[in-house]
């Protein structure tokens, strides 16, 4: 089946923003990242006019904006994906930019909508957001020497609100056939070069129905933030922490260090079953 949107949808640090940085190399397609995050009108201000007229005039300002894309979060979907004609619009989407209802409205219920699921070991997931939260920035910075410690009550927080995010978005997937492609960050995003990263992409796109995407001749993405390559070093007090949370909640720590179950690059129509393992 061939598709003209799809939602890259995520949980934060799983590589999905140099996903989408790389994607925005080809001409092929019209990437528009986060749109139902709350700041991005101020990112693309010069949506606001095309939005104004799809809209009827109800989008004049940022305030109007964001009422009228809770309001009508698939038509902001279907404005954006006909901005270029002809042209597969990519959207970008964590679960918490909306509520559950609206989100199955806002993507899930599109006909000719693909995702794509970015995966990553939970705890370097977990640790890459506590460094970025300790430096108050979550893009355009090099982490590499923080090493904040690590609080175990935090961290159970973290892994249920994850695990729960994760199970959701693949229950609603598998539920309702819809096509899927997991890649792994470790072996389809960050553990390659840019041009290699952005071949595994293409591929999954193209098993999702958009093909013939053409490789550009120069990839640009976003600079590793972490070039520990040991997450234990990348904390400080690791020892300390593990021995904790192996009493407090061995089975979310033992969840956070087991790898996520990979996929191939290629989606596959899944019309009896889940697209997810």
């Amino acid at each position: 089946m061939s598709r003209s949107i799809i939602c890259v949808i995520a949980v934060p640090r799983t590589g999905s923003n140099h996903a989408v940085k790389l994607l925005q190399n080809c001409p092929g397609l019209h990437i528009a990242s986060e749109i139902f995050h709350a700041a991005w009108h101020s990112w693309v201000p010069g949506y606001i006019p095309m939005l104004n007229e799809i809209s009827g005039g109800e989008v004049v300002d940022a305030d109007s904006f964001a009422a009228w894309k809770a309001a009508q979060p698939r038509a902001l979907v279907n404005a954006m994906s006909s901005a270029r004609a002809g042209v597969p619009f990519v959207f970008k989407l964590f679960p918490r930019h909306l509520e559950p209802e609206v989100l199955h409205h806002a993507s899930f219920g599109i006909a000719d909508i693909g995702f794509i699921i970015p995966k990553r070991l939970p705890i370097e997931c977990s640790i890459s957001a506590h460094k970025a939260e300790t430096q108050g920035r979550w893009v355009g910075l090099s982490t590499t020497g923080t090493r904040p410690g690590l609080d175990v009550r935090a961290f159970e927080r973290w892994a249920e609100r994850t695990r729960e995010r994760y199970g959701w978005v693949e229950t609603e997937t598998a539920q309702r056939s819809l096509a899927v492609a997991q890649l792994s960050h470790e072996r389809h995003i960050r553990g390659n070069d840019n041009r290699q990263a952005l071949a595994h992409l293409l591929a999954a796109l193209s098993g999702l129905g958009i093909k013939d995407i053409e490789m550009p001749a120069m990839v640009k993405g976003l600079a590793v933030q972490d070039r520990e390559p040991d997450f234990r070093k990348r904390v400080a007090g690791w020892d300390a922490f593990e021995a904790k949370a192996s009493r407090a909640c061995p089975a979310l720590l033992a969840w956070a260090l087991k790898a996520p179950d990979e996929a191939p690059a290629v989606a596959r129509e899944c019309p009896t079953e889940a697209c997810t393992g």
